[in-house]
């Protein structure tokens, strides 16, 4: 009598619970490094490689709620089984990405740093803004006189210059699987007011973690106007970013 005694004010003066269950995606695969926190409370947990969670909170929780990157927010009751979360991507999604350009050409070659901003879903845009300095190499032929022997010499004189150059371009985004996005735009740029350019360009966009997104992506740059088609650059394009 006394140890139920003991037991009945134990359970009485019991004041958290464990819940427990899974996140997955809607085929059933396991989503590790999803979040679960308790709805209106400060207890949060993070699920498992295989999927799973366990977690401690107050005996008044009614609910709580999963999150992972790219997927909606999904909310349930809390019931006396396991919890199952089964998440759906999300349609829309904002993104940033900090870029960084390497452009190399004969005679143009150089670094760009920018930013890349947009919003993914099955359909999605972006836009892509980078600067940086560039090196111009080029020649030209020097020529001179010489009275002794009446007769014209000339040589080849190589020198680089600096410049500041610029790309702008945007375009589209397209869910391949998730979480990879494939990009296709088309811009502009611009070195030192000399050369300018068109800029086709396709690249993807994956998420590496939680919210954290990898960049890759290659530029095409024609020269247009003056001496059109004398410069054909290329650009790769690498950067990581954040999606919210």
């Amino acid at each position: 009598m006394i140890a139920a005694l003991a037991m009945s004010i134990a359970a009485s003066a019991q004041t958290t619970r464990v819940i427990k269950g899974a996140v997955i995606d809607k085929n059933g695969n396991p989503l590790p490094g999803a979040t679960v926190t308790a709805t209106g409370g400060s207890e949060v947990t993070t699920v498992d490689a295989d999927g799973t969670f366990s977690m401690e909170v107050p005996v008044w929780l009614k609910s709580a709620t999963a999150q992972y990157a790219g997927m909606a927010k999904k909310k349930m009751k809390v019931g006396v089984g396991d919890m199952i979360f089964r998440m759906k991507p999300k349609v829309n999604q904002w993104f940033i990405v900090a870029d960084y350009a390497h452009l190399f050409e004969a005679d143009l070659a150089g670094n760009m740093g920018g930013l890349m901003a947009g919003r993914l879903g099955k359909w999605g845009w972006y836009g892509k803004f980078n600067l940086g300095k560039i090196r111009d190499t080029y020649s030209y032929q020097d020529y001179y006189y010489d009275y002794g022997y009446d007769y014209y010499y000339y040589q080849i004189i190589n020198r680089t210059n600096d410049v500041l150059g610029w790309t702008l371009t945007a375009g589209i985004t397209k869910r391949i699987i998730n979480p990879l996005h494939v990009y296709i735009g088309l811009g502009a740029g611009c070195m030192d007011e000399d050369y300018t350019f068109i800029s086709p360009e396709i690249g993807l966009i994956g998420k590496i973690k939680n919210h954290f997104l990898l960049h890759v992506g290659y530029q095409l740059m024609i020269e247009v106007g003056r001496d059109s088609g004398e410069y054909v650059c290329h650009v790769l394009n690498v950067g990581l970013g954040y999606a919210f």
